[in-house]
């Protein structure tokens, strides 16, 4: 009956510790491990708080002096009496955004993401007391290089038009002045 005492005792004991943290502080209170949310998840809670039209846990996700917390800020008011359609617009919208990538580089890190309203764009994070917070917003460089191929090929059509031009012109004056010497030179 002793030996199964013990032999009990000692599963114990390893089953308890086996439930601690990695720093071997097991059972102590407070010293559980914390778990950090990576970029990609806290950009993921944010959309699905918004989704749910809950902008008080929405902006827990962002910097208090960041522009997507004005942001927040403006929304809440902005949504309290909207009409059903553009609350479902919104919702549908942060449903349905796709997060593309990751990356971190230290304390700061980027998300980008696309959704069918805005197209792709990203988030900047940065990480504030051991939490990632959302600081920032903006359009995909991708995007915005796709936003200037229309001028980038107005601007070729008319340089190439400027082009031909001047080449007309060049052309043209060579031809005056031909034409003068053969002048010039009848008239001698």
């Amino acid at each position: 009956m002793k030996k199964w005492f013990v032999f009990g005792a000692l599963a114990m004991v390893l089953v308890l510790s086996s439930c601690g943290n990695d720093s071997g502080e097991a059972g102590k209170e407070g010293n559980a491990a914390k778990t950090v949310d990576s970029p990609k998840v806290v950009v993921e809670k944010f959309f699905a708080a918004v989704a749910e039209f809950d902008f008080d846990k929405a902006a827990t996700y962002t910097l208090p002096e960041g522009k997507i917390n004005k942001d927040i800020v403006k929304m809440k008011e902005g949504f309290k009496d909207a009409p059903q359609k553009d609350k479902d617009m919104l919702s549908k919208m942060m449903k349905e955004s796709k997060i593309i990538s990751e990356k971190v580089d230290g304390d700061k890190a980027t998300v980008d993401y696309e959704n069918e309203g805005k197209g792709k764009r990203y988030f900047k994070l940065e990480l504030k007391d051991g939490e990632w917070k959302i600081a920032d917003e903006a359009a995909h460089p991708d995007e915005k290089l796709a936003e200037l191929e229309p001028a980038a090929e107005t601007a070729a059509e008319a340089i190439k038009a400027v082009d031909e031009a001047a080449a007309a012109a060049k052309k043209a004056a060579d031809e005056a002045a031909a034409a003068i010497k053969k002048a010039a030179d009848a008239a001698k």
